[in-house]
This record gives structure tokens, C-alpha cells and sequence, in this order.
């Protein structure tokens, strides 16, 4: 109503209005569409950062499992395992800030507990098996974190690479 007082008659036709409505009704679903877009893309992302959290969980779980089944001399790998938790939810929670952001490496308490796994000395066949599928799981357990490192699981020592420890993380950087 305010501009029907300021423009000029021409600017007020039929045919100029119509020009203006479909002008505002093109921009009100490129805006729909751009917002549609940002929400999906936001979804996806928290699936599968969820997906990753569940996966990592449910290995710490099996992991934590076939240590007791192990028995007393796993007891040490336990608490280790306990003490990598903490460092690696901070690093999954920081990895979207943009201050803090460096690839994924494995944290120290990460490596350590790999160390120990590997001294671990099976008494029995028993025993034997299940420092195998702990292997296995730990294998697992990197891969679930980034399919392209490796850096806890055994194919990273298998396959000749070595582990260059910094002061606060274990593995190199992603190539």
C-alpha cells in the first residue's frame, strides 16, 4: 500500500504485479529448497556420526567382554582400555571445531593398550583364541573410526608401517 503512493502509475500495471509475484514466489522456493538441502545435509552428518559412536561403543563393549573372559591377567588391559575412552570421545566431540582440528590419530592410552595386548602371553588354546578375536576387535575398532587408518588395529604393524609417537598422539596423519 506504501508503494502505490511512491511509484509511478506504469510500475502499478497487471502484467508488472504478476512479474512481482512470481519474482517473490521463485525466491520463497530457491530459499525452501536451499533450506531443505542445509537440514538434510545436517541430518546425514548426525547420522553418521551416530552410527560411528555405536559402532565404537559396541566394539569397547566386546572388547571389555573378551578381556574378562580372558581372565585375571587381562586385568591391567581393562583399566588401560578404561583410560582410552575418555581421550578418544574428546577427540570424536572436538573433531568439528575448526581451532582444534587435526586428523585423526590415536591417543597414546590407545596405543598403550595395543602394546599390552600384544605382550599379552596366552597360557592356553583357549587363551590363544581369544588374544585372536581381541586382535580382531581392535582391528575392528579402527576401522570403525577411519576405514583409512589403521592405526590400532595389527594390519598397521603386519603391513611394515610404524607408529611415530608425538606427545600427545600415536600413528601418523592420514596420507
Amino acid at each position: 500500500m506504501y508503494f502505490r503512493n511512491v511509484l509511478s502509475e506504469h510500475h502499478l500495471r497487471e502484467d508488472v504485479r504478476d512479474v512481482i509475484k512470481l519474482s517473490t514466489g521463485l525466491i520463497g522456493t530457491m530459499a525452501a529448497l536451499v533450506l531443505g538441502l542445509l537440514i538434510a545435509s545436517a541430518k546425514s552428518s548426525y547420522d553418521a556420526k551416530s552410527t560411528e559412536i555405536k559402532q565404537i561403543t559396541a566394539n569397547v563393549i566386546l572388547l571389555d567382554l573378551e578381556l574378562e573372559q580372558y581372565g585375571p591377567d587381562a586385568q591391567n588391559l581393562r583399566i588401560v582400555l578404561r583410560k582410552a575412552i575418555p581421550p578418544l570421545i574428546d577427540q570424536i566431540w572436538s573433531e568439528g571445531d575448526r581451532v582444534k582440528f587435526s586428523p585423526f590419530m590415536a591417543t597414546i592410552e590407545a596405543a598403550e593398550f595395543v602394546n599390552k595386548l600384544r605382550q599379552l602371553q596366552p597360557n592356553n588354546d583357549s587363551q590363544r583364541a581369544l588374544k585372536a578375536q581381541l586382535l580382531s576387535a581392535v582391528a575392528d575398532l579402527s576401522k570403525a573410526r577411519d576405514p583409512s587408518t589403521h592405526c590400532l588395529g595389527a594390519s598397521r604393524r603386519d603391513s611394515g608401517l610404524h607408529s611415530p609417537v608425538r606427545r600427545d598422539r600415536v600413528c601418523g596423519s592420514r596420507s
